[in-house]
């Protein structure tokens, strides 16, 4: 059958238009939005462009759905407002602390908005504890898009793309606006605003993540986030535990704030509410941890009322009614009626709006009914942003510590010093760091040397084999220890040496005791194994010891190790003992120093010592004492761990009873001590 050839011609000899291209051209027509309408209030917009509260204010706030904000801020949040703006117009890193359920998440949401609307970041990205979090922040921001009328008025080059879609996503990829496509896109993690030549809010990008979420590599072409907001990002469970507290800081200063590449300053803002001392909130608004973050912190009373007794009696009321099962605790509303002049006075809240209508007379009264019911630890930790502390809390800083100096030469034992250790510190393969302490009665210690081995360079290149690690880290770790005992140490009368050598053997345990079991110096040799105070129990709970140990003296233990005996001690609170020890004048009993009358000499010590805050210290839940450290990020711990070890070492060498000058080198006293430890080991060398 021979084929037409006027198919496919119309009569006016036109092509034919095929299904497929009546469905396009029909998708195209229902895409196609046409001219974006003005503002209506072009002078209102332009208003709010560089005010970011009059923008929440004017655009979102309201009753209802579709709304973020329910009313105006205090005078008193204004400086997270101001802060929180400037987060995106500068280059600054905000961090701000406020009472739970006090706007710090909403006033992120709004400012989100505000920085994409007026262009004033064009990549941004936004992360939560979780991504549930994450996505309700999304969507509240999409529905004010969708919903909010005096938005969509002001900023109909988002808004009318929006809603044209009408809730069907699909739209997205055909939209257009005068022919060219809107590329809008809305995902649960993303939404890429409408692209609209000649407005600043064209082509904004807008991610939000959980924590658990993967960060790195958040692009999108060559643009990489400009800006990171981060809300909250502890649970109650993480804030509670120190090894995740470090992984949350690690992940914001590591992976969140190296997403702007290297070509662009990154802006960042982080919202937090603490829940217990040393958590993460606690740590970003120490300015000795995280000197780079600007801490805004109000609390929600900022001043309490002048007479707290009155208070009392009221909450003596309110528990009163509680156990009559009185509803809206009456008698405790009527004696606050009655006293209320007196019981206001002198009382300064961060929100004077705060409070039921129904049941509460005042913001001040909300605060107290607060306390009631969430209890003096909550309250002071989540409304108060003072979490309770243990008693244990001090302030030591890298100057106080290069400041405490003896005043005397290295390598030199102060007057009224008998005796002095050595210890070193094994850092993978970067170097062995090692440090010799002298000792005095009673309890004085003065750091007399330190430094690193070798002193440039790495124990190993890059590429080398593990059998070659181990015997770089073997030479290297056995030419210090010729070094280090048999170094001449000055005193009145004949050098002395040093008593004993701590070894830190966390690091390749089975090279650092062969190491020591074949040193001539194997006399004086301690091989020291820290623990946490989670994991430090060489007793059974029926006080026996543990199956290895040998003896335990000061928080410390003597124990079996494959093949050499070693000890095992309490970091926590040797590292507490030592910055403690620090904060005494030089020389004087209890006191740690440093050698030599220059500070700026050892500031970088200084420095180490400090790495590691005491947080918190106290009674754990199950009788057991424990203490809480945060780690200054990037700040190196070597000088802290081994001159800790070095105060145990002369702590478990009896070295603070003794008097007479001691001196490792003494053969006899060397060969007395080595033949009482074989009996003790058991000729386990």
């Amino acid at each position: 059958m021979k084929k037409n050839p006027m198919a496919g011609i119309t009569k006016r000899g036109r092509p034919a238009k095929s299904n497929a291209d009546r469905q396009a051209e029909f998708v195209a027509k229902r895409s196609e939005i046409g001219d974006i309408p003005p503002p209506e209030d072009a002078e209102r917009k332009e208003a709010t462009r560089l005010d970011l509260r009059l923008f929440g204010v004017t655009y979102c706030m309201g009753p209802g759905a579709g709304y973020i904000l329910k009313r105006p801020p205090s005078k008193r949040m204004m400086p997270y407002i101001i802060a929180l703006q400037d987060s995106f117009i500068s280059d600054r890193l905000v961090h701000v602390r406020f009472p739970r359920g006090k706007g710090k998440t909403a006033w992120l949401k709004v400012a989100e908005l505000w920085a994409a609307s007026h262009g004033h970041r064009k990549f941004m990205a936004l992360f939560a504890a979780n991504q549930t979090n994450a996505d309700a922040i999304m969507d509240d921001i999409w529905d004010l898009i969708e919903e909010c009328d005096p938005y969509g008025l002001d900023f109909p080059e988002i808004a009318v793309p929006v809603r044209a879609l009408e809730g069907r996503m699909q739209r997205c990829s055909v939209q257009t606006v005068n022919g060219k496509r809107t590329k809008i896109k809305r995902s649960a993690d993303r939404i890429f605003f409408p692209r609209i030549d000649g407005y600043p809010s064209s082509g904004v990008i807008f991610v939000s993540r959980g924590r658990e979420s993967g960060v790195r590599g958040i692009v999108k072409g060559s643009q990489r986030p400009e800006h990171v907001a981060i809300d909250d990002p502890q649970t109650r469970k993480t804030a509670k535990s120190d090894g995740v507290s470090v992984d949350v800081c690690g992940w914001i200063q590591g992976d969140v704030l190296g997403l702007a590449g290297h070509d662009k300053a990154m802006s960042a803002v982080l919202t937090t509410t603490p829940i217990y001392a040393g958590d993460v909130s606690d740590q970003y608004a120490d300015a000795e941890i995280h000197p780079e973050w600007t801490t805004i912190s109000v609390p929600l009373v900022i001043r309490w009322p002048d007479r707290m007794d009155l208070w009392d009696i009221y909450l003596e009321e309110r528990r009163r009614d509680e156990i009559k099962g009185l509803k809206n605790f009456p008698n405790a509303t009527a004696y606050y009626k009655t006293n209320r002049v007196e019981m206001d006075r002198g009382a300064e809240l961060l929100d004077d709006s705060d409070g039921d209508p129904k049941t509460e007379l005042s913001a001040l009264q909300h605060a107290f009914n607060l306390l009631f019911k969430v209890k003096r630890d909550s309250f002071d930790a989540e409304y108060m942003l003072s979490p309770r502390r243990g008693g244990a809390a001090f302030t030591l800083t890298a100057k106080m510590v290069a400041a405490n100096l003896s005043h005397t030469e290295r390598m030199t034992l102060p007057t009224g010093f008998h005796a002095a250790v050595a210890t070193i510190d094994c850092m993978d393969k970067d170097a062995l760091q090692w440090g010799i302490v002298a000792v005095g009665h009673p309890r004085r210690a003065v750091t007399i040397a330190y430094g690193r081995y070798p002193e440039t360079g790495n124990l190993f290149p890059e590429g080398a084999t593990l059998p070659q690690q181990n015997k770089a880290l073997a030479v290297a770790l056995s030419n210090l220890i010729d070094m280090l005992a048999m170094a001449p140490i000055k005193t009145a009368a004949e050098p002395i040496t040093v008593c004993g050598i701590g070894i830190d053997r966390g690091w390749r345990p089975r090279i650092i005791e062969w190491v020591c079991s074949r040193s001539k110096h194997k006399a004086i040799l301690w091989p020291t194994l820290g623990k946490g105070w989670e994991r430090y129990a060489p007793e059974r709970d029926d006080g026996k010891l543990r199956t290895g140990v040998i003896g335990v003296g000061d928080h410390c233990f003597h124990a079996n190790g494959k093949g050499f005996r070693y000890l095992g001690w309490h970091t926590d609170y040797w590292k507490e003992y030592l910055q403690r020890s620090h904060l005494a004048p030089a020389l004087t009993a209890g006191s740690t120093a440093i050698y030599g009358k220059d500070p700026l000499e050892h500031y970088d010590f200084g420095c180490e010592i400090t790495a590691e805050v005491l947080a918190d210290k106290g009674i754990g839940q199950k009788g057991v004492e424990f203490w809480k450290f945060n780690k200054r990020p990037g700040a190196k711990n070597h000088k802290l761990d081994w001159s800790a070890a070095a105060l145990m070492l002369a702590s478990w060498l009896r070295l603070y009873d003794a008097q007479a000058v001691i001196s490792g080198g003494n053969k006899k006293v060397a060969a007395k001590k080595r033949k009482t430890r074989v009996k003790v080991i058991g000729g386990g060398w």
